[in-house]
């Protein structure tokens, strides 16, 4: 699996492509630590995982995972930082596949990974099933990306905080995800829902 790693301190950038370089099934593609080197690898190669930092809004901020999405759609996109991890739903609204935060252990950026390309080959291997989206679980599921909690989206809608954790309970059962955050990646990349 061809890896390339973006980090402007060369601590992360070490530490990460040593540790991803000693395991089985990946190869480092390259690190970098200037966004227009990536962008020019990018534009030649098509890495199958690209894990980046997420940059301060004066240095591109979200707009740069949507630059990384639109050079490459087929990548699998993890933003590694220690910014706020409240960003998430953002991210993923921006391209993101994952969000990981520094100050988790590299075996979790690890399992992520494994976790994201083990998701693609299921999905492949899934018979096509006619999942949709109610009415309901469109409006939770944008409110969800949104920011809103359970509370403010029972609120919205005038139901009960329970009716609400249990309806993405069942979302997340019916799309075979883990977590929330999950689900809304997936329901991105699945098209049920628009940038």
């Amino acid at each position: 699996m061809n890896i390339v790693i973006f980090d402007k301190h060369p601590a992360i950038l070490d530490s990460v492509s040593n540790f991803f370089s000693q395991k089985e099934g990946f190869r480092i593609g390259g690190i970098f630590s200037s966004k227009s080197d990536l962008v020019r690898y990018m534009n030649t190669y098509h890495p199958k995982i690209i894990i980046t930092e997420f940059m301060c809004s004066d240095e591109g901020g979200l707009s740069w995972v949507c630059q990384i999405r639109k050079i490459n759609p087929s990548s699998k996109i993890i933003v590694f930082s220690a910014h706020n991890p409240h960003l998430e739903y953002n991210l993923i609204r921006s391209g993101a596949d994952a969000f990981v935060n520094k100050k988790s252990t590299i075996s979790t950026l690890h399992n992520i990974i494994v976790d994201l390309c083990n998701q693609e080959l299921e999905y492949r291997r899934e018979k096509p099933v006619a999942k949709y989206l109610t009415k309901k679980e469109r409006s939770i599921v944008l409110q969800m990306i949104e920011g809103a909690t359970s509370n403010d989206i029972a609120q919205k809608m005038d139901c009960s905080i329970h009716t609400i954790n249990n309806q993405k309970n069942h979302l997340i059962k019916k799309f075979n995800c883990n977590t929330s955050p999950e689900l809304v990646a997936k329901l991105f990349r699945m098209g049920y829902i628009k940038i």
